[in-house]
């Protein structure tokens, strides 16, 4: 008898044990790994329309650039296969209404410069007036300067069908002539646009020599 209950006391501790043996913890969930950009060099991001600038820029997974060759007012386009074909498939002009994941246009203007006597832009004044008058609602205006020298004009805001509009006026190279970077954000945007403006006016930087 005495050993039977002694038999049964094991057995109940033993499971007491096991019952109280905590679970192994899982292991926290890791951040998602961020989203790699491509970088590339100015005179690529340009479709070659400037001369070489020690800058750099970076664009998402699948967007690759296009050239339409109309020349430097039409300048280059970057974004998916798929959006460029959609905003470039009438030969007249772009388009941007069917944009599933937003476009990159830059351009080059030949006649604007950069005035490092007024620390301004020609014209900035009618730029920013263009701007709110073609319908841009809460304008934001920024002046930021590129890779440690090259200055900048920053605009952003609303615009119809509650899209954004972002433009960026950046001088370059030793005659400070100046590149028009317009981002178009995709037909059904989201507040992921603004943030990929964001991190793409912070990809630019000076090209390591």
């Amino acid at each position: 008898m005495l050993h039977r209950t002694v038999l049964a006391a094991a057995v109940f501790l033993g499971s007491t044990v096991l019952l109280a043996t905590p679970a192994t913890p899982k292991k926290p969930a890791g951040k998602p790994a961020a989203t790699v950009w491509s970088q590339t060099n100015f005179s690529a991001a340009v479709c070659g329309y400037a001369p070489p600038v020690p800058v750099v820029f970076s664009f998402p997974p699948g967007f690759v650039p296009r050239d339409p060759k109309h020349g430097t007012k039409v300048g280059c386009f970057w974004a998916t296969p798929d959006d460029l074909d959609r905003a470039l498939r009438d030969p007249r002009g772009a388009h941007f209404e069917e944009v599933a994941h937003g476009v990159f246009w830059f351009r080059v203007p030949g006649n604007m410069k950069f005035d490092h006597a007024t620390g301004k832009f020609p014209d900035e004044k009618k730029i920013i007036e263009n701007f709110v008058a073609s319908g841009a609602t809460e304008p934001r205006i920024a002046h930021r300067t590129f890779a440690g020298k090259y200055p900048a004009l920053i605009l952003t805001g609303g615009a119809a069908a509650g899209t954004h509009v972002y433009m960026l006026y950046l001088s370059h190279g030793d005659d400070d002539a100046v590149v028009i970077v317009n981002y178009r954000p995709p037909t059904s945007e989201t507040p992921a646009s603004e943030a990929m403006w964001t991190r793409f006016l912070d990809s630019i930087q000076a090209a390591k020599p």
